[in-house]
C-alpha cells in the first residue's frame, strides 16, 4: 500500500473530534489516527466475538518482543486440535495462542482470494495486515501519541 492509498484508507473513517470551541464534531481520517471502535461497549463486543470482547491488537505487534511474529502466527496458526485436547463450540485451537483454545475464529483462509497467478493467500494476506500495522503504529510510537 502507498502512503496515498493508506490516506484514502484512513479518510474512510469518521472520526469523532472535538474543534477548537471545545464542540462535538466528526471529520474523516488521517493517518495518525487510532481505529474507531467497531463495538459500543466491551458487552456488545463480547456478544459478537463468541462471548470474548476481542483485545485491543493495535499495540500487539509493537508491546511484545517477537510481537510481530507473534501476530503472524496467531493469524496463521490454526490447526484440528490434537488429540485429548477439548475445544468448545464457538471457539478454535491454536497453539500459539496461551492455553491453546482462543474465541477468535479463524480470520485468514487458504486460497481465500484467487490471484491470477494461482497463489496461495494465507501467508500473504498476514504479511501485508503487519506490514500495514507497523506502517500505521511505529510514527505513533515516536510521536508519543499511543496510550495504553
Amino acid at each position: 500500500m502507498t502512503e496515498e492509498e493508506a490516506k484514502a484508507e484512513a479518510a474512510d473513517a469518521v472520526i469523532k473530534d472535538i474543534d477548537d470551541k471545545g464542540n462535538p464534531i466528526e471529520r474523516p481520517g488521517i493517518l495518525t489516527d487510532r481505529l474507531p471502535d467497531p463495538y459500543p461497549n466491551k458487552k456488545a463486543a463480547a456478544a459478537a466475538n463468541n462471548g470474548a470482547a476481542p483485545p485491543d491488537l493495535s499495540l500487539m505487534a509493537l508491546a511484545r518482543h517477537g510481537g510481530d511474529d507473534y501476530v503472524f502466527a496467531l493469524l496463521t496458526g490454526y490447526f484440528d486440535p490434537p488429540a485429548g485436547i477439548k475445544v468448545d463450540d464457538g471457539k478454535a485451537y491454536n497453539p500459539y495462542f496461551p492455553g491453546g483454545v482462543i474465541s477468535m475464529p479463524q480470520q485468514l483462509f487458504d486460497e481465500g482470494i484467487e490471484y491470477k497467478v494461482m497463489i496461495v493467500f494465507l501467508t500473504p494476506a498476514a504479511v501485508v495486515f503487519l506490514e500495514c500495522l507497523l506502517f500505521l503504529l511505529v510514527p505513533l510510537a515516536f510521536k508519543g501519541q499511543i496510550n495504553e
